[in-house]
């Protein structure tokens, strides 16, 4: 219970952040879902949530600072947010799209091609496991197809660039 609401203050922060770009609002924000993390249980059904916040709060201090421990720790945690979410729970392709999307932002920092081969494959699983109606199945598209996209540019196999094109036009 204090976790939770621990970890909404964190959000609250965070979605300041957005607004406001004050820094230190993300600042705070990170470091109240390590706390919330801190008193929350193993088992708990909000500790994916909470991992994921965490790693969305560490990958957009990586886009504003640069730093790659703070990409490294975000994929980290996403890899725990994943594993902790239920494979029925609505929030899995969202989890899976945020672990995707920090593999790839660490493909284009290190230019290594299994990152972005890891980042097509859960791409395609959020999509797979997004149900055809959700309002976030465009979105899940949109990131397998740029991913998809960058594959082409790396390796000019006309195929990746194919299905990128597929997949878009399911998006739309």
């Amino acid at each position: 219970q204090l976790a939770f609401h621990i970890h909404m203050l964190g959000v609250g922060l965070r979605l300041r952040y957005k607004c406001t770009g004050q820094f230190a609002d993300l600042e705070e924000a990170i470091n109240i879902y390590q706390q919330a993390l801190q008193c929350t249980l193993p088992d708990s059904m909000g500790l994916p949530n909470l991992l994921n916040s965490l790693a969305i709060g560490l990958s957009t201090r990586y886009a504003i600072i640069g730093q790659i421990t703070d990409l490294e720790e975000a994929i980290r945690i996403s890899r725990q947010a994943v594993a902790a979410t239920p494979n029925e729970s609505p929030n899995l392709p969202a989890h899976l799209n945020n672990l995707g999307g920090e593999l790839y932002l660490r493909y284009i920092r290190t230019g290594q091609l299994a990152d972005l081969e890891e980042a097509i494959l859960i791409h395609k699983t959020a999509t797979q496991c997004t149900s055809p109606g959700s309002p976030g199945l465009p979105s899940c598209l949109n990131n397998l197809g740029s991913v998809l996209h960058s594959r082409y540019d790396r390796t000019r196999q006309l195929d990746n660039l194919e299905e990128a094109i597929r997949v878009w036009k399911s998006a739309v």
